[in-house]
């Protein structure tokens, strides 16, 4: 109860007075506390705790190595969960699905792609193994080498299976948007308001960035307007790609500057100013729809 309270050192006291007194048989208790810990990012207490489990001659088990393994996961720490998981084969503990999407988050974390790939293969092994956030970090590791085809494969599995969401789509926008694909990236977008995908601020700002640098600005400004709309907060990423829009409609530089000056000092009479002034500067009659590619 008290580590689940996150109060893992209240709980470690009376765990140590189990322990004493011989109440200790296994190591779920320990494997409680530890989570406690791991759940606060305390790592250090943790791995003693972890350390201190062992020599009193308790063998961890599968959820033990899955906790430390997700919670070095987490942190992007390779050396530590490669640690825990060779541990793991040592005492012949078979390889799981939770551990295997802790360890596809890791490489595509630290974009290790080989290793990325056998535990993603691993998981498809299991039975219904796949989910959505697995398959979402192998295509976003695949966009940033541009392994365009790799990526279209997974993403044609979750559309198949129903799975694909809003992340997916944006991901997959990103990454033909980055490899100078804007037909394919713009059906992605059009596809996402179809699906009603575009639903928080990085949607919107992935659209509105990929609009904004091929020179579609009436759908730019559209997709801004329908932002504000939809009571969804603009950021700096949305006015970085607003910028963009205004320079290359030949607002001059200072001027912009001067956009944001009053978006910092009042955020209500900011963003009437921005947009008005894209208003002011962009044709919404004159220019190139979605339906034009």
């Amino acid at each position: 109860m008290l580590a689940s309270a996150d109060l893992p050192q209240k709980a470690t006291f009376y765990l140590r007075k189990m322990q004493e007194v011989g109440l200790v048989i296994d190591c779920v208790p320990y494997c409680a506390v530890i989570s406690g810990y791991a759940k606060l990012g305390q790592m250090d207490m943790a791995v003693g705790l972890y350390e201190e489990m062992i020599g009193h001659g308790i063998v961890p088990d599968i959820i033990v190595f899955g906790v430390l393994i997700n919670a070095f996961a987490d942190t992007g720490s390779v050396k530590e969960a490669t640690y825990y998981v060779d541990a793991m084969r040592n005492l012949g503990l078979p390889m799981n699905g939770v551990i295997c999407k802790s360890l596809i988050k890791l490489y595509t974390k630290v974009g290790y792609l080989k290793e990325a790939q056998q535990a993603y293969e691993t998981l498809r092994s299991f039975e219904g193994g796949l989910d959505v956030f697995s398959s979402n970090c192998m295509i976003d590791l695949y966009s940033e080498r541009s392994m365009v085809s790799e990526a279209e494969e997974i993403f044609k599995t979750l559309k198949q299976n129903g799975d694909a969401n809003e992340f997916t789509y944006a991901m997959m926008l990103c990454m033909y948007k980055r490899n100078g694909m804007f037909v394919e990236a713009f059906c992605i977008a059009r596809k996402m308001r179809e699906l009603g995908l575009m639903r928080d601020l990085l949607s919107y700002n992935h659209v509105l960035g990929l609009y904004a640098s091929d020179g579609r600005y009436k759908e730019a400004v559209a997709t801004f307007d329908e932002m504000l709309k939809s009571l969804i907060q603009p950021d700096d990423s949305t006015f970085k790609s607003l910028s963009i829009i205004l320079l290359k409609c030949g607002v001059p530089k200072n001027a912009i500057e001067k956009l944001e000056l009053i978006r910092k000092e009042d955020t209500e009479r900011g963003l009437q100013a921005w947009t008005s002034t894209l208003s002011s500067v962009v044709d919404m009659d004159n220019d190139v729809t979605d339906d034009d590619v």
